[in-house]
Formats: structure tokens, C-alpha cells, sequence
């Protein structure tokens, strides 16, 4: 979730370096949790719309899954579909292709896989289940990437660190347009332009848009997700999660330096280990946390590993009986030894392999994990751990409850680390003479404290502003739905081109005129 970002973000379309100020819709979303979007099932969605309104489309190619985005003029929340990676993999496996060549590398199958994918998305979406797909009215067609993004356009190349999928210094937006157009010939001109942005940097656009921040003061974007990505308004604060480390000889959390940073990088974009530090991604990542968290249970607690077994199988039992009838037929319920196998795998990854955890990791499995340590639903510990003796006593025979014990504690250290991260970046901010307006973290982990009560929202609050000495009003979570996010500048060309579409439903929007494109 990374960048090479210039000083001026907002604004900056195919090569242009300007910044564009964006109000937000005439109804405010100051504090208010923002709904989740219009999501398409096996059930028919509610909203369909025609093929002469006014769209957008934006492919988010994330860590954990690839999700299709279209931006209408009725909210700007975009109705989505999404196919995870593992699905993906999976699906690949089965075919005769993956006897010669492995899921990594199967470029020439997977880009036309997710094309057919998103036709499927689109077909529901405008009620068309034969003939041409074709979008009269499309204003955008843009990629928000979980990876680097060196260029601009068509053009621009992309390398990612955390999707099943190697992609490496490779014209991502260039593939997935060609595989969509070779689906749908009709769908949109071949000349459409394309923004290529890194999904951080399409997120504080969005926080930005929505949240009628003023784009001249300092904001920092914080993604805390399958990997740690950042954007800001002032630059040398993108890719914090690869610029950030925690220095072993020292034991404080620190900038690499610019001799480091250069040895940091291998010949084909991704990271290379750095002797004696760790990437403040391998500490706050939800896969990095769940590897971690799993190798605290067998270094200091072996007798939990199989009552964390256990409840993966309890959690994956739960997601099958949840699961769509569609689904249950493709879902199979792993054996407790199957389970414990895989816990064996995850404990023996050395930190230099951390990143194999997508190939030999079950996603459930992750969730599962992350889902003990951050959904906090279980058992508030909270003030029994402080006082209660007779906890003290139930904990050396339930296990689940010590499990729950372990997990309290690693939530804990999480905030505290991403206070003592967020710390580094606010001390470097002040030295060189920058007033922060606001960090505002997003991401599924981020996004994962907007479920707590208040009294446990504000204590990871106070958490990270301690561990950061971060001014009070500083840090927040984000109040915006990632679809929303990471759509807002395509949900901006659609609002941009409903100007001069006469006779269409438009929301009421105060939206500055683009002067770096004019209006067909």
C-alpha cells in the first residue's frame, strides 16, 4: 500500500501536477458513519441503474481481494462486487495451465479471470443479461492499487508486495484494460483516459472529498489492512510502512536513512530485508499480526495452540453457516489436525519469509486470528485483568479464556506500536517546521474501531496519543467506507460530467470545474 508521491497530490491526472479543490455533497458526513455501499450478491441489488447516467469505474486491486467499483450520481457511495485472491488461486489450481505454471505467475489466465468477473459485476449492475455490455456515459475509468505506482496513465507500472499475484514494475491498468476490453469489446472507447493511483493516495482524496478537509493543511492518510500504506499532503510521508523501522541495536522506532532506503529496494521493485530492522509493516499489517501472534502462542503459550485450533474451527464453522446456499457447496470444513498443521507452518515462517504467508496461509485463518485479537466481542478483559483474582484462578483451566487473555494483551501492543509509528512521524513533522492538521487511519483494521463501543474507541485513542505524544485532537479513525474512499475521484469525474448532461439525476454537489480537462 505504497507510493512515489511529488509535493501535490490532489489534482495530479495523467502527468498534470495541480491541485483541484473538491467540496463535498451539500449534506455533511462530519462524524457520521457512512453506510457500506451498495454490494451485489446472489440476490438482485436494489439499485440498478441505465446505461446513458453518468458512471465511473475504478478496479481496486487490494491484498486481500480485487474489487469492482462503479460511481453513479445517486449517493456517493459506488455500488461494488469483489473476488478474492484466494478464490482466484483456487479456481486457477484446478485448471490444466497450473501443472506448468504456478498461480504467481499466471498473468496470461487471471487478468482475463477478473475481466469476466467484473462483467458478471457490470451485467447485474445494469440489469443486462445478454447482448453487449456498453456504458454510453462512462466519465472515469480508474485503478486504485495496493502497491507502487511509478508513472502516470496507461503507462504507469505498478509493483506489489502483498497480492497472491506477482506483479512487478508491470503496466498493471494497460493489462486489466486490454482483458476487459477483449470480454467487452463495446464496454468503453479504447482512448478512455485512466488514472492509475496507489490506493493511499486515492484514500486521502477521498477522506479529503468527503470529509470537506482543507487540501492546503497537512493530512496523513494511514492504511492498516493486509499491508501498512500512507499518503499525506506535504510530501516524504508516503510508504510509511517501508520507511519506518524498528531498530533492533537501538530499540526505538526510526526513519531509514537515505543510504538505507536505496538498499532497501531490489532490482524488481519489492523490499529486501534490512539486517538488524524491522519494516514497520511486518509489525502493524493484519497478516503480520495474525504470524505474530500465532508465534507468541507457541514461544510463550504452546498448551493454547490447540484452543486458538479450536477456535478457528468454531469461526469457520460460523462463516458456513452464514455463507450463501451458493457458497456452502464450494466451502469445506477443515479437520482440527488440518488446522494445527497450518498453525505449525505459520510458527516456523522465518521473519526474512514472512511474505510467503498468502501462498501457505488460509485466509479464514487470518481472519479468524485478527478477528480474536481486534473484534473484541468475546469477553471484555478489560478491567478484570487489573483487579480480578478469580480470573486469575479460571484462567489456568479454560482455555479459551486465556486465549481471550493473550489476544486483550496483543491488542494492547498493537495500538501501542501504532502510537510509537505515528510518534516517529509527527516528532519529523515538527522538526522540520509542519503543524499536522490531521492522521486519520483507515483500512480494515482502522476501519475495525468504528465497531467498538465509545468507551473502548477512545481507549485506543488514548493508546496511540500516549505512546505517540500525539496532540489530543491529532489522530482519528476513519468515518468513510474504503468503496467510497478509494472511488471518490472517479465518483468526482462522474459529478463533473453530470454538468453537462442535461435531463439526469444528479445529487447536489459544489464542485470545482477541472482545469486540467475540459468537459466533453
Amino acid at each position: 500500500m505504497h507510493s512515489d508521491h511529488s509535493a501535490t497530490y490532489l489534482g495530479k491526472v495523467n502527468g498534470a501536477e495541480k491541485v483541484t479543490t473538491l467540496t463535498t455533497p451539500s449534506s455533511s458526513t462530519e462524524g457520521v458513519a457512512l453506510p457500506k455501499g451498495h454490494r451485489h450478491s446472489n440476490k438482485k441489488s436494489s439499485l440498478t441503474l441505465t446505461r446513458e447516467e453518468p458512471c465511473g469505474l475504478t478496479i481496486i486491486v487490494g491484498g486481500t481481494n480485487v474489487r469492482f467499483s462503479l460511481s453513479h450520481l445517486h449517493s456517493t457511495e459506488p455500488i461494488f462486487d469483489a473476488v478474492k485472491w484466494q478464490k482466484l488461486r483456487d479456481t486457477y489450481n484446478q485448471t490444466p495451465e497450473a501443472a506448468v505454471v504456478s498461480f504467481p505467475d499466471s498473468h496470461e489466465s487471471t487478468y482475463p479471470t477478473i475481466a469476466k468477473k467484473c462483467e458478471t459485476f457490470l451485467r447485474k449492475t445494469f440489469n443486462t443479461p445478454k447482448g453487449p455490455v456498453r456504458l454510453d456515459n462512462l466519465a472515469a475509468f480508474n485503478v486504485s492499487v495496493a502497491g507502487i505506482v511509478e508513472g502516470e496513465g496507461l503507462d504507469a507500472t505498478v509493483t506489489t508486495t502483498n497480492t497472491l499475484l506477482k506483479i512487478r514494475q508491470e503496466p498493471l491498468a494497460e493489462k486489466l484494460r486490454s482483458a476487459i476490453l477483449k470480454q467487452m469489446p463495446e464496454l468503453f472507447p479504447e482512448d478512455t483516459k485512466v488514472r492509475v493511483l496507489n490506493d493511499a493516495q486515492a484514500g486521502l482524496e477521498g477522506e479529503i472529498f468527503l470529509n470537506k478537509l482543507d487540501p492546503s493543511l497537512a493530512t496523513l492518510f494511514l492504511i492498516f489492512g493486509t499491508g501498512f500504506g500512507s499518503s499525506c499532503t506535504v510530501p516524504g510521508y508516503a510508504e510509511l510502512g517501508h520507511l519506518i523501522v524498528y531498530d533492533t541495536l537501538q530499540h526505538k522506532f526510526r526513519f531509514l536513512s537515505n543510504e538505507e532506503i536505496a538498499d532497501s529496494r531490489g532490482a524488481d521493485g519489492s523490499f529486501k530485508p534490512l539486517k538488524g530492522l524491522i519494516y514497520a509493516e511486518n509489525l502493524l499489517a493484519g497478516p503480520w499480526v495474525a504470524i505474530g501472534f500465532v508465534k507468541c502462542i507457541a514461544r510463550h503459550h504452546p498448551t493454547l495452540t490447540s484452543a486458538l485450533a479450536e477456535y478457528i474451527s468454531k469461526c469457520e464453522r460460523e462463516a458456513l453457516a452464514s455463507a450463501d446456499k451458493s457458497e456452502r457447496g464450494e466451502k469445506k470444513l477443515r479437520t482440527l489436525d488440518e488446522i494445527m498443521d497450518e498453525l505449525k507452518t505459520i510458527r516456523n515462517f522465518k521473519s526474512g519469509e514472512r511474505h510467503l504467508w498468502a501462498g501457505h496461509t488460509n485466509e479464514s485463518t487470518l481472519r479468524a486470528i485478527n478477528g480474536l485479537i481486534f473484534e473484541r466481542k468475546n469477553v471484555d478483559l478489560t478491567e478484570l485483568i487489573k483487579s480480578s483474582s478469580t480470573l486469575t484462578e479460571a484462567i489456568k483451566t479454560d482455555g479459551a479464556l486465556q486465549l481471550a487473555v493473550v489476544a486483550e494483551r496483543k491488542w494492547r501492543a498493537y495500538f501501542e506500536v501504532m502510537g510509537k509509528v505515528t510518534g516517529v512521524v509527527y516528532s519529523r513533522m515538527q522538526e522540520q517546521g509542519i503543524e499536522p492538521h490531521k492522521f486519520i487511519a483507515g483500512g480494515g483494521l482502522g476501519e475495525r474501531c468504528n465497531t467498538y463501543n465509545p468507551t473502548l474507541r477512545q481507549e485506543a485513542l488514548s493508546i496511540i496519543m500516549r505512546n505517540g505524544n500525539l496532540r489530543a485532537d491529532l489522530f482519528d479513525f476513519s468515518k468513510v467506507s474504503p468503496e467510497a474512499r478509494e472511488s471518490a475521484p472517479t465518483f468526482c469525474k462522474v459529478a463533473q460530467r453530470a454538468e453537462v448532461t442535461a435531463g439526469l439525476p444528479r445529487i447536489a454537489i459544489d464542485l470545482a470545474a477541472d482545469p486540467l480537462e475540459a468537459v466533453n
